[in-house]
């Protein structure tokens, strides 16, 4: 037991391993397997669907940890252009 008034980080997570996570894994895939098997064929016509919209997703979403877009092309603005390191 702890002594400390700060909540530890993990209390009140789940952990990778936790048996929660794991029968929600269970469950999706057995989802996905049941989508697969019993209407496959309107998976395969949806299929250039799903692409596209991932596409669209992630490039709207995806481009979040590149830290902003100022300063392109600052660094080279600073040494000078026949500054080579």
């Amino acid at each position: 037991m702890s002594d400390s008034p700060h909540p530890s980080p993990t209390r009140g997570r789940s952990r990778p391993g936790s048996p929660v996570r794991l029968g929600i894994l269970v469950v999706v895939l057995a989802i996905v397997i049941y989508l697969l098997t019993a209407h496959w064929l309107h998976m395969a016509d949806a299929l250039p669907y799903v692409f596209v919209a991932a596409m669209l997703v992630m490039h709207l979403f995806g481009h979040g940890g590149h830290g902003g877009h100022g300063g392109h092309g600052g660094d080279l603005q600073e040494r000078g252009a026949g500054d080579v390191r």
